[in-house]
């Protein structure tokens, strides 16, 4: 039917969840040190929409 598949090397998913870590992205500090661009655009189309 079917050919079987390979088994993997014990160590191919290890890399592959440190690897996927390392390139996930790192939650803000509580206090984070500028604004996102979400709050600079809602910024500036409230001074559009004042002006």
């Amino acid at each position: 039917m079917f050919p079987l598949a390979k088994p993997r090397h014990p160590m191919d998913g290890r890399r592959l969840n440190e690897g996927a870590r390392h390139a996930a992205p790192r939650r803000r500090a509580a206090c984070p040190r500028g604004f996102t661009l979400v709050e600079l655009l809602v910024v500036i189309a409230i001074i559009g929409v004042l002006v």
